[in-house]
């Protein structure tokens, strides 16, 4: 499947999956155990945070209340790719210096508990 037949409909599908990695990581971090109830309510209210807003150039990632990144989503922009990963700036921009990865190779890092860095 080449760049131009993607749709945002398909990075929306592999949101849950770099959900699920920022949500693997977290556990990791802070060692979360199924006997600590303290951790593993954190750890719920940490995945029940996570969520996603749509924009007309990007995906903006919010973590509580920390936007933890941006997907880009615009088939036209000159520097990234569609899909690319990039870090947060602000609550309303990407830090545009390069990506971070591609929500479709999620396996190849750029992706952790904290969001996108």
């Amino acid at each position: 499947m080449t760049t131009q037949e993607l749709t945002i409909k398909d990075i929306t599908a592999l949101i849950p999956e770099l959900f699920a990695v920022m949500a693997t990581s977290y556990q990791q971090m802070f060692r979360v155990t199924p006997d600590d109830e303290i951790k593993t309510q954190m750890l719920k209210e940490f995945k029940e945070s996570l969520r996603f807003e749509t924009g007309k150039v990007y995906i903006k990632l919010i973590a509580g209340y920390s936007v933890c990144g941006f997907i880009v989503i615009s088939q036209t922009d000159k520097q990234f790719k569609f899909g690319d990963l990039l870090k947060a700036k602000s609550w309303q921009a990407p830090e545009r210096n390069f990506r971070r990865g591609n929500i479709f190779q999620l396996s190849k890092g750029g992706v952790n508990w904290h969001g996108i860095g």
